[in-house]
């Protein structure tokens, strides 16, 4: 009969024995989240590139035409072809002109023989002169014979000044037809490229109008417009990253036009483009990358170390340690949320501005799983 009791006794004690357990297990703190932190640098500013939209342009370009009107006769060059300094690039049909050389050379020759014959009436004038002077000296003629003599002589050389002024004229009109031969060719101002043939053979053309446009591709230059402040600290013969083509070329500063662009209130700066591989093209879009300090204290951290707060400002969790708690795997404490404002955003990390103390280990990354009070282990390794 002692029995029952004393099982029942048993039992008893070993159902109470259980419950401890359980109540012991619940008490027990859940483990430390582990978590990897950055440490927070405080620095008085930060750096920001911006980037502004240019052009890449040919040193030179030329819209070409004869300086004459005409019927085009030939063009020796079409799109795309690479021509060198004073290569012939099209002519005019020139023969009437040519037809004209030869009319003016045969003139020529006749004015020429009409001096020769002038020449020689002078000289035969002058001898006459001569001794019908002497005979004078001597009574031996009479005066109005000597006279006769003295003004075939002076019309003699004025015939010869006359003939000598023909001839003069012819050879003008000669060179002047010889200008219009050489006009009559078009040729390359500069070593280039054509980008356009604008008429073919067989086209009337006036003087002036465009048969071909040039371009010159060895020497390329890329223009941009920046603000007035911003060009105001730009130096002249210093290189400044160009990108063009995803591709970061050194352009070389070799003016600022001292003008204001009425449509984009931009001054104009001018570089000079390297050698490259692939070679930029005129007409290629690109943009000058300039940095500038902006003196506002703040810290840099890792984009992922963000989480979004309310009325357009940021956070971050902020380990606040406890000593006591820490052991051989990393230092334990709880978490603390920070306010912060957004400043500028690079690739992967952002400068912000907050309660942030310098020195203070931020969580780097993992934010959507933590809340504020959150006990975590700093396992450091983002540090």
């Amino acid at each position: 009969m002692s029995t029952v009791p004393t099982a029942v006794s048993t039992a008893q004690s070993a159902t109470g024995g259980g419950d401890a357990a359980d109540q012991a297990t619940a008490g027990a703190p859940r483990p430390a989240l582990p978590v990897v932190t950055v440490v927070a640098r405080r620095t008085a500013a930060y750096q920001v590139e911006d980037d502004h939209a240019g052009r890449v342009v040919a040193r030179r370009s030329s819209a070409l035409g004869f300086s004459r009107g005409g019927l085009i006769s030939r063009i020796a060059v079409d799109d795309g072809d690479p021509v060198a300094a004073g290569q012939m690039l099209a002519w005019l049909d020139t023969r009437a002109l040519e037809a004209k050389a030869v009319e003016l050379e045969t003139e020529l020759d006749q004015r020429r023989s009409s001096l020769d014959a002038a020449v020689a009436r002078v000289e035969q004038a002058a001898a006459i002169e001569t001794r019908r002077s002497q005979l004078a000296r001597r009574d031996w003629v009479s005066k109005e014979a000597y006279d006769d003599a003295v003004f075939d002589h002076k019309q003699a050389v004025a015939e010869q000044k006359a003939a000598e002024s023909a001839i003069r004229t012819a050879e003008a009109a000669l060179a002047s037809l010889q200008v219009d031969l050489e006009l009559s060719r078009l040729t390359a101002p500069y070593a280039g490229t054509v980008i356009a043939r604008r008429i073919d053979e067989g086209a009337a053309v006036t003087p002036g109008q465009p048969v071909l446009d040039l371009i010159e591709t060895d020497v390329l230059e890329f223009r941009v417009g920046v603000p007035v402040a911003t060009a105001a600290t730009l130096a002249v013969g210093t290189d400044y990253p160009v990108i063009i083509a995803e591709k970061q070329l050194s352009g070389r500063l070799i003016k600022v036009l001292p003008v204001v662009e009425a449509e984009t209130r931009t001054v104009i700066a001018i570089f000079t483009l390297p050698e490259a591989e692939p070679a930029p093209i005129a007409g290629q879009l690109g943009h000058l990358r300039l940095g500038r300090t902006i003196p506002t204290a703040g810290f840099w951290l890792p984009l992922a170390a963000l989480t979004e707060s309310h009325r357009g400002l940021w956070a971050a969790y902020v380990v606040e340690p406890a000593p006591a708690a820490s052991d051989t795997t990393g230092v334990v404490g709880t978490l603390s949320r920070r306010e912060l404002q957004l400043f500028q955003v690079d690739a992967n990390r952002a400068y912000v501005g907050g309660v942030l103390r310098d020195g203070e280990p931020v969580v780097a990354d993992g934010t959507h799983r933590l809340i504020p009070g959150m006990r975590v282990r700093d396992v450091g390794a983002g540090r």
